[in-house]
């Protein structure tokens, strides 16, 4: 079977930078789940429904695992919604936490400049009080993709990390 991974993680912190890098550079099939649409195109919309519905995420890894590439899952969940990263993690999905800079990430969102800033203050106060159970499920799969000084490792760094730990977390 080939890897599926799930990128999340603070916003700005280079998601959807790495995911786009892994469809072009290593043959990956990346689904931004909450923007490109591409779960509708290839049917799964549904399966990915149903991980919040119907409490397993058991057809949508079936149905990911037939696509003839590996797949990347691009999700900055709400910490709310951690029970449907921890169905997809029981079903052997890979899942990646990417870290980052408070004051750094909040920079590169406003440089962004696609999305207000309330979300991302919202979304890292949420981040901020659900930690110790995010930190205990992504836990070793930690990566901090952007520093204090706003510096980014390359998408190649990161990569390597996440293949180099591809064991660990099942």
């Amino acid at each position: 079977l080939h890897d599926i991974l799930l990128i999340s993680g603070v916003p700005a912190s280079g998601k959807s930078y790495f995911c786009e890098w892994l469809e072009h550079a290593a043959s990956f099939l990346h689904f931004d789940v909450e923007k490109d649409g591409r779960l509708e195109q290839f049917g799964l919309k549904p399966l990915w429904d149903r991980c919040f519905t119907g409490g397993t995420a058991s057809p949508l890894v079936k149905a990911l695992h037939a696509v003839p590439s590996p797949v990347v899952l691009n999700w900055g969940f709400r910490p709310e919604l951690l029970n449907v990263v921890a169905m997809l993690k029981n079903e052997g999905v890979k899942i990646w936490w990417f870290d980052a800079d408070r004051a750094a990430a909040r920079r590169a969102f406003v440089k962004r400049g696609d999305v207000p800033l309330e979300y991302f203050d919202m979304q890292m106060l949420k981040i901020v009080l659900a930690w110790p159970t995010i930190k205990s499920l992504f836990e070793p799969n930690i990566v901090t993709t952007l520093g204090h000084d706003g510096q980014r490792p390359s998408p190649e760094e990161v990569f390597r990390q996440v293949q180099g730990d591809s064991c660990k977390g099942d």
